[in-house]
């Protein structure tokens, strides 16, 4: 995986990690309509198509940034899914890279069943879900790219300055 790749995954994960955090607030809240509009601000504020879902233990969509998705079941053995699905479920990666066209990454977390989430959900289920985020690789490129070259112009010009 090469540079712009690897800062693309760690970005995503940053990413999923937010998501993550302000889920368990909107529920902590009550307000699931706070999770939907956390989905569609995300993809406003980094500038990057982030495709992301959140997934129940049964694999239906709950929330998604493509709200006709929402309700529609995945199944593990699906192109995006089967990829990490062939391994044993405890040695599952966070991310891989999915043979799409465009290419795309796609980041996997579980959505834990912390002490706080068991006044809503049974304490005896480890996992409430998974967040995926996927990323197509060829518009990460194209916005690193850009801000690459904005760097670039601007030492140029600075070191025209000094």
């Amino acid at each position: 995986m090469n540079e712009w790749q690897e800062m693309t995954k760690a970005n995503t994960i940053k990413v999923g990690n937010i998501i993550l955090a302000s889920l368990k607030h909107a529920m902590l809240k009550n307000d699931p309509t706070m999770a939907a509009e956390i989905l569609n601000n995300i993809n406003y504020d980094t500038g990057l198509p982030y495709q992301i879902l959140i997934l129940n233990p049964d694999g239906k969509i709950v929330q998604s940034t493509q709200p006709n998705e929402v309700n529609t079941i995945v199944q593990p053995d699906q192109n995006g899914c089967v990829e990490c699905h062939k391994y044993p479920k405890n040695d599952r990666p966070t991310y891989i890279l999915l043979d799409q066209d465009p290419g795309s990454l796609r980041v996997s977390l579980p959505i834990p069943n912390e002490p706080e989430c068991q006044s809503c959900h049974p304490a005896d289920k480890k996992n409430l879900g998974s967040l995926l985020v996927d990323i197509p690789l060829s518009e990460a490129n194209a916005h690193f790219q850009k801000g690459m070259m904005l760097n670039l112009i601007t030492s140029i010009f600075s070191l025209g300055v000094i």
